[in-house]
């Protein structure tokens, strides 16, 4: 069964990730198109507050650029409304980030009293993110973390349960730890059924999947990647079915992201 399909089932229980957002998985170079203007929208950090430190700045495509401002950021983090300050008509942007795939954005804008759409892009790299380049090698720490290696050395992590944004160590050895602007909860999980019932069975069978994706995306039963997962966080095992899958839903979302 295909990762989803499970998703879409896990939705039905109500066993829903919250995919919150950072003020690092906003930040980077993006090319915007609004209502087909297109150009470049640079997001990159600056004091904290308003706009969760976000500082904006907009070039169009003959080159001219403006200064903007990021006013809030809300939604758990996934809403950015920011102002460019184009000549004689400051305009508004409303968009949204992505909940699983934070390169992306999309949202509204308003001209002469009418609304148009935005979708914009990530390019690249971000200095600012710390973003590295080269085909990193993934793995699972003893403690737990999810461990993301490039090749220049650059070292990310990040817990494989409750984690939000990464801590990096350069090659040179600076390190930055993540912001997390946010806490996730576990939403509200209903009594588990009779084990023996179509839905138990039903539940336990996707569980079980759950459990195969997980050895597969870790290199086997066998391998010390899932010997970690396992012991740093089945061990013991939850007794509720419901919570075992929203726990390796998380598992299977947090070692699969690409870091930001």
């Amino acid at each position: 069964m295909g990762l989803l399909r499970i998703a879409g089932c896990l939705l039905s229980f109500s066993l829903v990730v919250h995919a919150d957002a950072t003020r690092n998985d906003w930040i980077g170079e993006y090319e915007m198109n609004h209502d087909g203007h297109v150009g470049r929208l640079f997001l990159f950090a600056g004091k904290m507050p308003p706009g969760m430190g976000l500082q904006v700045r907009y070039t169009d495509d003959k080159g001219s650029t403006y200064p903007g401002r990021a006013n809030e950021v809300d939604d758990n983090g996934q809403h950015l409304r920011f102002t460019i300050d184009f000549p004689g008509n400051p305009q508004v942007f409303d968009v949204y980030i992505f909940s699983f795939d934070k390169t992306k954005l999309a949202g509204t804008t308003v001209w002469g009293g009418r609304t148009f759409g935005v979708y914009a892009s990530k390019l690249g790299a971000s200095a600012a993110a710390g973003t590295t380049t080269g085909q990193p090698k993934r793995s699972v720490l003893p403690n737990g973390e999810v461990e993301v290696r490039y090749p220049d050395g650059t070292v990310r992590t990040r817990p494989i349960r409750g984690g939000c944004g990464w801590n990096i160590r350069y090659p040179d050895g600076r390190t930055k730890n993540a912001t997390c602007m946010f806490d996730a909860v576990i939403p509200l999980i209903p009594p588990d059924p009779p084990s023996d019932s179509q839905q138990g069975k039903w539940l336990n069978s996707q569980n079980g999947q759950m459990l195969a994706i997980l050895q597969g995306l870790l290199g086997g039963p066998g391998s010390s990647d899932f010997a970690n997962y396992i012991q740093a966080y089945e061990t013991p095992l939850d007794p509720s079915i419901y919570k075992q899958i929203y726990y390796r839903t998380q598992a299977i979302e947090n070692i699969t992201s690409a870091p930001e």
